[in-house]
């Protein structure tokens, strides 16, 4: 009678064993992993099951024959610690599943500049790596997200409900867009490039007398040759200096400026002699006045460099 209830593993010893070294190594690839990692075969969670029937008829054929021995003691820790691995490599894949799917379908509006296309913020799964009953339970999250998102009205939350174009980027005349710079049909996206506002100058440059004609010129000469020395003289001439309106009491010259780099990290700003705000973060590089500059040497929170 006892034979006739004896089970029998489907697996072997060797068999048992690798499955068991699987379990381990996934859970450790798992452990340090945001996404779902790779599974050795796509029925990684039967052989684990197998694995767990295999164990529960050792440790019972172990307490028949031995009792509350050494070895049957082996066996139920050894047991005790697959399906606790089990457990938890379950339980971290599930997360991973979850906020998979999650970051997938509950995309944010981009920021203006970003593109305008929803774009998912992880890859898709490549399922012939991930066990079927995995890959269930994502599509069936991805329906539940779903249904969550047409409850809460996530389109009206991310992208508005009035239906309101996009400002066009307002750009000074003459920018080029990088799509002018492509030869492929379609630029960079492959949608043209995006409307932009062009803005007009109220103040246009003059035009520039070095690029006049030399047939014009020539005519403007020679309708009035009594001037033709000025017109000549003014080509060569030098741009006047300009005056100084606050006097000999203004600025100091760009040369005699202090280059220093900050060295102390300061959340307090200093003002400089116009007035204005002086922040030190480090590593940044300033051309300050001496008085200013030689006061931030001596208070160690900046030292002088040569260009």
């Amino acid at each position: 009678m006892e034979a006739e209830h004896e089970q029998v593993s489907p697996l072997t010893t060797e068999q048992a064993k690798e499955i068991e070294e699987e379990l381990y190594a996934v859970l450790r690839r798992q452990v340090s992993r945001a996404g779902p990692v790779p599974l050795p075969s796509s029925d990684f969670w039967k052989q684990v099951g197998e694995l767990c029937a295999h164990l529960e008829v050792e440790v019972d054929r172990l307490g028949r024959a031995e009792g509350f021995s050494l070895r049957s003691q082996t066996a139920a820790k050894r047991q005790a610690g697959i399906r606790r691995a089990a457990a938890d490599l379950a339980r971290k894949r599930m997360v991973a599943l979850v906020e998979h799917a999650a970051a997938s379908s509950l995309t944010s509006n981009p920021f203006p500049g970003d593109g305008g296309q929803r774009i998912g913020v992880l890859e898709a799964l490549d399922w012939s790596q991930h066990d079927p009953s995995e890959r269930s339970f994502h599509q069936q999250l991805t329906s539940d997200l779903e249904r969550f998102k047409h409850d809460v009205n996530w389109d009206a939350i991310q992208y508005g409900s009035l239906g309101t174009p996009r400002l066009k980027p307002v750009v000074g005349r003459g920018t080029r867009q990088l799509d002018d710079f492509v030869e492929e049909p379609g630029g960079i996206t492959g949608e043209g490039p995006p409307e932009i506002m062009l803005i007009e100058d109220p103040h246009p440059p003059a035009a520039d007398s070095e690029e006049e004609d030399e047939e014009d010129r020539i005519a403007r000469i020679d309708g009035y040759p009594e001037l033709a020395g000025q017109f000549d003289e003014r080509r060569d001439e030098p741009a006047p200096p300009i005056e100084d309106p606050e006097g000999e009491e203004g600025l100091e010259a760009p040369a005699s400026l202090v280059r220093i780099r900050v060295t102390t990290q300061n959340d307090e700003p200093f003002v400089d002699s116009a007035g204005n705000d002086l922040l030190l973060n480090e590593g940044d590089v300033h051309m300050l006045e001496p008085s200013l500059a030689k006061a931030l040497i001596d208070l160690e929170f900046a030292v002088e460099v040569s260009l």
